[in-house]
């Protein structure tokens, strides 16, 4: 039940902010320092935002404490990491969170995954890994796999790597794929 308080709290105020149609940077701050007046000390959210324009294929992206996100560059057959930086929600006041502008084409994915994925024990105490994760995701992007088929397969394989070890944190994927 404790856990839950922050996360009604934050699902709230994130409704509220949202509903204001400000930029992702601006969401951010304000995210942050409504969470710095009202959670205690120890308690944060972590939390990635990214904003998409389809019509000219930009992603704009905040991060507060998660993974980077994966970015497939098709044309290159790559997977590069969005590196943007900065404290988890609640942390501290008047954190700057940066954004990352992000131009998609036509078959690149943007995958994003909770540390619960690459985090994720076998019986031995071994990680599954970010650089296993990466490689998984790549295989899946240069396979062509939707972006339903991409999470599957992710999910399959940590699933493979633990094995009879309990899950200790939640696995979480989005993928978003960008079409011709």
């Amino acid at each position: 039940m404790a856990a839950a308080l922050p996360v009604v709290l934050f699902s709230g105020v994130l409704e509220s902010q949202v509903r204001r149609g400000e930029p992702v940077q601006e969401l951010f701050g304000e995210l942050n320092e409504s969470l710095c007046r009202t959670l205690d000390s120890r308690t944060f959210v972590c939390f990635t935002l990214g904003e998409l324009d389809p019509a000219n294929r930009v992603l704009r992206l905040s991060n507060g404490g998660c993974p980077y996100p994966y970015h497939y560059e098709a044309s290159m057959g790559r997977i590069v990491e969005i590196q943007v930086d900065a404290y988890p929600l609640g942390v501290r006041a008047n954190t700057e969170y940066p954004v990352a502008e992000t131009q998609l084409q036509p078959g690149d994915r943007i995958i994003f995954c909770s540390d619960g994925i690459p985090e994720a024990d076998n019986d031995a105490g071994d990680q599954f890994g970010y650089d296993r994760t990466e490689a998984t995701i790549l295989q899946a992007c240069k396979e062509d796999l939707s972006a339903e088929a991409t999470i599957d397969h992710l999910l399959a394989e940590v699933a493979a790597f633990k094995g009879d070890a309990p899950q200790s944190d939640d696995m979480t994927c989005v993928v978003l794929r960008v079409e011709g």
